[in-house]
């Protein structure tokens, strides 16, 4: 399975294309259970929901967090064009992008850290460490987290139970530019100005809807979709399903031999799972 339908659809290795496209609320019911957050709410100040379940955790850097369970990872980098960005501990790829500059570092900008939560079970959860909110005479911070909410993907997001003042937060979110977080604006405008409440009752719904998944009993009705958390999931939902089925009409090189190579129209049928990168095509 190649990487991005397994990065940005979330999926895994034993999902079937067939299966997907016959099931219009695959990835409305994928989102829903992945939804629940892996960490204690004193641990982050920002989530971002992702359809992966891999969700991405955010903690002011003034925030002193003393506990055994919790503590700083050694993380590898590479600078390519004065960017910075977060590479895998094992196989080198790029993660995602840090939000200081090699230039800014080299300034005296203090980098982004990665912290890690380490669940009673055993669980380990990376939470990135930066900017502070509280200093209101650095808009560089406000900056260091809205270019995450711009540069990654995600569907929803969750602002922890332990911040009193969400405002700083909302108006990050406002300012972006990326869809998911223009959508999570719209929805908190929709329901009122208690914005932690919102967020606490679309927490709320999800988890029991996910309860009803559990139980192999799980179809939205009509009712339910008047519930406008879970018609924005829908939403989502919906929408990747039908980017999903675009990303499967593809053009191939095929290439025979030097000076030969035609390129053709093809369409994903199904995954393959091999150690090393393989396709197969038709000889019909």
């Amino acid at each position: 399975m190649p990487k991005i339908f397994a990065s940005v659809f979330g999926l895994e290795t034993y999902d079937s294309v067939d299966e997907i496209l016959r099931d219009p609320d695959f990835f409305t019911k994928r989102i829903i259970q992945r939804y629940t957050k892996s960490i204690p709410s004193g641990f982050f100040d920002l989530e971002l929901k992702r359809i992966n379940g891999n969700h991405m955790y955010f903690l002011q850097r003034d925030r002193a967090i003393v506990s055994e369970n919790f503590r700083r990872k050694e993380i590898k980098t590479i600078v390519e064009k004065g960017k910075v960005f977060r590479c895998d501990d094992d196989k080198g790829d790029i993660m995602y992008q840090l939000s200081v500059t090699a230039e800014d570092v080299e300034k005296g900008l203090k980098q982004d850290e990665v912290w890690e939560y380490i669940s009673p079970d055993g669980k380990v959860t990376e939470v990135i460490v930066t900017g502070n909110l509280n200093d209101n005479n650095n808009i560089s911070d406000y900056n260091n987290l809205k270019h995450y909410i711009d540069k990654n993907g995600f569907v929803s997001v969750n602002i922890s139970s332990r911040i009193d003042d969400v405002s700083k937060y909302v108006d990050i979110l406002q300012r972006s530019k990326n869809k998911s977080a223009k959508r999570f604006i719209r929805f908190l405008r929709s329901q009122g100005s208690d914005v932690k409440s919102t967020i606490k009752e679309l927490n709320k719904t999800l988890s029991g809807i996910n309860d009803s998944l559990g139980k192999g009993d799980f179809k939205l009705t009509a009712e339910e979709l008047t519930n406008p958390a879970i018609r924005m999931i829908h939403e989502i939902g919906i929408e990747t399903h039908t980017s999903f089925q675009q990303s499967l009409d593809i053009i191939a090189a095929r290439i025979p031999a030097q000076s030969m190579q035609s390129f053709m129209p093809m369409r994903v049928v199904a995954f393959d799972n091999p150690d090393r990168n393989t396709a197969y095509v038709s000889t019909a």
